[in-house]
């Protein structure tokens, strides 16, 4: 196995989309995408996972433990992939560029965002007056323009909108530090930012 790793042959492939591995074990796990199994879960909250380490990992939310610290200032993390593009705010360094105007960024996420302006694509969309943005913090904007203009008490909609806005909140830590249109938590804060945003109509 480990002359398979030195030469990069991957001799393992998965039968529903073609990717390739080379080992067994990541080939199982790969393959409870397809079949949306996930057979890890977790004792405090019930929410589950397809491998023991994200298991793991999910618990040191419960914990409060934050085992990986930076050595420049002392910021803890629960994962070290966390750490390590912290660390990027120390070095300066940015090492996803766009191929287009060489723009560079720590996240690939971030790059990822960035290449919708060169390609014109607008993922979100308002379903009631049809606004289209690249992210989805700027169709919250369009919400919140509309909202300050209708803020008052007497308005019914005004307690609805302050409790949105305070979810927004929230929407928007998670994003800053998972920011990812795969992650779970990402698509539910998605659903309902977008939604929230047809209220003030």
């Amino acid at each position: 196995m480990h002359q398979v790793i030195d030469t990069g042959e991957r001799p393992l492939s998965c039968g529903d989309c073609g990717k390739s591995f080379t080992r067994s074990g990541n080939l199982k796990t790969h393959k409870l995408i397809h079949t949306g199994e996930r057979p890890f879960s977790c004792g405090d909250c019930g929410k589950s996972f397809t491998t023991s380490g994200s298991l793991k990992t999910h618990k040191l939310i419960h914990s409060g433990e934050r085992p990986f610290s930076c050595g420049d200032c002392g910021k803890s993390f629960t994962t070290s992939g966390s750490l390590k593009t912290h660390k990027l705010i120390h070095s300066g360094e940015r090492p996803f560029s766009c191929d287009e105007c060489g723009k560079s960024f720590t996240h690939s996420g971030s790059l990822k965002t960035h290449q919708l302006i060169h390609s014109g694509e607008r993922p979100f969309s308002c379903d009631e007056c049809g606004k289209e943005t690249v992210q989805l913090w700027r169709l919250w904007k369009v919400f919140y323009a509309v909202w300050k203009l209708k803020n008052t008490p007497t308005n019914p909609q005004w307690r609805e909108t302050v409790q949105l806005w305070r979810l927004w909140k929230v929407f928007y830590h998670v994003w800053k530090l998972k920011n990812t249109q795969t992650h779970p938590q990402w698509i539910y804060y998605k659903h309902r930012v977008t939604t929230s945003h047809v209220y003030p109509h």
